[in-house]
């Protein structure tokens, strides 16, 4: 995708924090976009499938008292896909 990360935090053992924390310029942050627009094509190459996009986007509207960073309840698609 061509997608530069200038910097992602870690955790202790190494691991990308995943869903946050991620820093990267804007034009990289328009691909994803572009990507989500084009129903995860870049470039007529399938990236992740439709299914994969219309899913990301369902409303979750979890409120179980888990605070993620700065949000409490939250609706924000695979954010709270851990929960289910």
């Amino acid at each position: 995708m061509g997608i530069e990360i200038v910097d992602w935090k870690s955790d202790p053992k190494g691991y990308s924090t995943g869903g946050y924390d991620i820093y990267m310029k804007p034009r990289d942050m328009a691909v994803l976009g572009y990507m989500y627009m084009n129903g995860g094509k870049i470039n007529n190459t399938q990236i992740v499938t439709q299914d994969w996009i219309n899913e990301s986007l369902i409303p979750t509207w979890i409120n179980n008292g888990i605070q993620w960073g700065p949000l409490t309840d939250y609706n924000y698609g695979y954010l709270c896909g851990w929960v289910k």
